[in-house]
């Protein structure tokens, strides 16, 4: 094969390539705000695991709640870890995957904690970018008087996601 032919080839390549990246633009323009998949909303269990100690020595209780891994789309929410404590902090540690070939995506996710009822006692709401074939993970940390003053109540947290492209 001589160079002008590998050229050749490449140009094929990439002139198919764009035509799918193109196609791809056009289902994403069909939906509102360029909107490609989204999770459905889903409950997940806070499981109580006893005392630990704090930064200051005070005895903490605390819940935690893992996710399966989800897809939509390119997107993938591999894996959430919330814990949140009885004086009203929390942490969410999330591992997410952009399964995509040739641009990034933009992850948009919403957590609710619940109480048995199903009210909603507290929300963060987080959004990320991803390259394209990569993983990122991530910690969010706060801190909430709603969570310090329902921490025995509160029993589930729901997560809802949104996979956007462009972001």
């Amino acid at each position: 094969m001589t160079i002008s032919d590998q050229i050749g080839n490449d140009v094929q390549v990439l002139t198919d390539r764009l035509a799918q990246v193109e196609n791809y633009i056009k289902d994403c323009d069909s939906a509102p705000e360029k909107t490609c998949a989204g999770l459905k909303i889903t409950n997940f269990n806070l499981t109580d695991q006893g005392e630990i100690k704090g930064k200051n020595g005070q005895l903490l209780r605390y819940k935690t709640g893992t996710t399966p891994s989800e897809r939509a789309g390119d997107c993938e929410w591999k894996k959430e870890t919330i814990t949140i404590y009885s004086n009203g902090n929390y942490v969410d540690i999330y591992e997410l995957k952009d399964h995509g070939t040739y641009f990034g995506d933009c992850f948009a996710t919403q957590i609710k904690l619940h109480n048995a009822a199903g009210s909603t006692l507290h929300e963060w709401k987080w959004d990320v970018k991803v390259a394209p074939g990569a993983i990122w993970t991530d910690t969010i940390t706060g801190n909430s008087s709603a969570i310090k003053a329902a921490f025995d109540e509160i029993v589930d947290f729901s997560r809802e996601g949104v996979c956007t492209w462009p972001c």
